[in-house]
Order: C-alpha cells, then sequence, then structure tokens
C-alpha cells in the first residue's frame, strides 16, 4: 500500500509539493493464485486471495527529494483491514504519566499496482485491493495520454503505448517493458513520463528484485524528477510473479 498525504503551497511564484509514500510488498495465497487459460499470472480477483504483505519503509517527496519519512510507519490492524500512515505522539500528563496517542496521515490516493509478466500489460485497481472495501471497480491495464511527447500514465488515457522514442524508461533504465513502445515511424523523442504519481511509483518500485522495493528511493534512484534505478535485466521484466505493489 502506498498510503499518502499530499499537500502543497506557493512560494516565489514557485508551487512546493510535499505528501508521504510507503509502497508494501503485497503476496498471494497459494489457494487463491489467478492465471489465465494461457498460463500468464494475474492478479486476485478478491481481497481474500492476499496474504500477509512485506511492509516497507514510509518516504517523503518534498518537491523532487526523497527522503526517509523518520518516526512515521505504516500499520494494518489484520488482513482484509484499511491500513495508514501514522506516527506514535507523547504527552505527559500533570502526574508525570506518559500517554501516547496516534497521528495518522490523510489519505490522498491508493493505487494497487500488478505486473502479469513479459506477454501481458501491467494493470493496476485504484484502490487497496487487498482491503475488504466492498467491490472495487476492476483492474485497469496501463494507458497513456499522450502530450506533447510526455507519456501520462491515467486511467483511461486512450493509448496503449507510450508518446515518443527512444525512453530511457523503458530503454535504459525500465519501469516498463516493450510491450508499450510506441510502433509508428518518425515520432519524435520522448519528453518525459507523468500522469498518476501513484502508479508510477509502483512501477519504480516493481523495476527492482522482489524484497529489495525500498532501494528504488533510499538510494536516489528517483531524485528531481529524474530516474535512474533499473536495468534492462531488471525483476519486473525478467521474473514478475507476485510482484505485486500496493499503493495506498
Amino acid at each position: 500500500q502506498q498510503s499518502s498525504r499530499a499537500s502543497s503551497s506557493t512560494q516565489g511564484g514557485q508551487t512546493s509539493v510535499r505528501f508521504l509514500f510507503v509502497v508494501n510488498e503485497a503476496n498471494m495465497l497459494e489457494n487463491a493464485r489467478n492465471v489465465d487459460q494461457y498460463g500468464n499470472e494475474m492478479p486476485p480477483l478478491r481481497y481474500d486471495g492476499f496474504d500477509i504483505e512485506d511492509v516497507g519503509t514510509v518516504f517523503q517527496y518534498h518537491n523532487g527529494v526523497v527522503t526517509v519519512a523518520e518516526g512515521w510507519y505504516w500499520i494494518r490492524n489484520g488482513p482484509g483491514q484499511i491500513g495508514r500512515i501514522t506516527r506514535d505522539q507523547y504527552a505527559t500528563d500533570q502526574d508525570g504519566n506518559t500517554t501516547t496517542t496516534y497521528a495518522v496521515a490523510p489519505q490522498y490516493s491508493t493505487r494497487t499496482v500488478y505486473h502479469c509478466g513479459p506477454f501481458l500489460p501491467c494493470v493496476y485497481a485504484p484502490c487497496d485491493a487487498s482491503a475488504n472495501i466492498g467491490a472495487f471497480d476492476r483492474w485497469h491495464a496501463l494507458h497513456f495520454h499522450h502530450e506533447h511527447g510526455v507519456s501520462r500514465a491515467l486511467a483511461n488515457g486512450g493509448n496503449r503505448y507510450i508518446a515518443g522514442k527512444h525512453a530511457d524508461w523503458m530503454e535504459k533504465h525500465p519501469i516498463i517493458s516493450q510491450l508499450y513502445k510506441n510502433p509508428y515511424p518518425g515520432i519524435p523523442r520522448s519528453a518525459g513520463l507523468g500522469g498518476d504519481f501513484a502508479i508510477i511509483i509502483g512501477l519504480m518500485a516493481l523495476s527492482q528484485p522482489r524484497g529489495t522495493i525500498d532501494r528504488a528511493f533510499q538510494q536516489r534512484l528517483w531524485h528531481m524528477g529524474t530516474w535512474t534505478g533499473a536495468h534492462p535485466d531488471s525483476a519486473c521484466i525478467a521474473d514478475p510473479i507476485h510482484h505485486l505493489s500496493d499503493l495506498d
């Protein structure tokens, strides 16, 4: 789950953006594995198809810089429950007794991102698919809206391929597979990737080997709007099974 608390302000004519996020690596129950007729791994159809997640570190994004959000952590009370980013707060009363309360970060967006393997597109759900929140809309295939060479990852983006050619985030440091390569000749060079932040953060996490998804954000692989993390033989391309990141 990648839960975020977003805020923005204007300073000197420029907008300042700050939010918290966490990416948890979810696991599927063996008896709930969903495989299509051709043997491709698909995401669980219900929330109770998920096992206990591997909890990630809470990070802070502030104007292009990602750092560990000291004191903040992810908590979920049990399987199927809604999770949240929180931190402990301590207070001392007049008798010297210390009490603990919890500050919860308001939720900004939630996404569940799943890489279906080398032959099918990445899909996502606009919610925490491992939480029992009733029937969610459905899984959506990753699409892109094209805007002057920029590929914007959005719901119903309209295109199943990226805008432009020679995108570093597909070829040099891939967070998506060659399935999304623009098929048309004579197109200009890619001008970047944008759109739904939560989806993009999930794709970055999925580019790392299983069990090390925090690495994408701990080592400044994503810094000042530039991604330098994955390599052509990285995890989400070569070994997609169970690479599920829940973005809350």
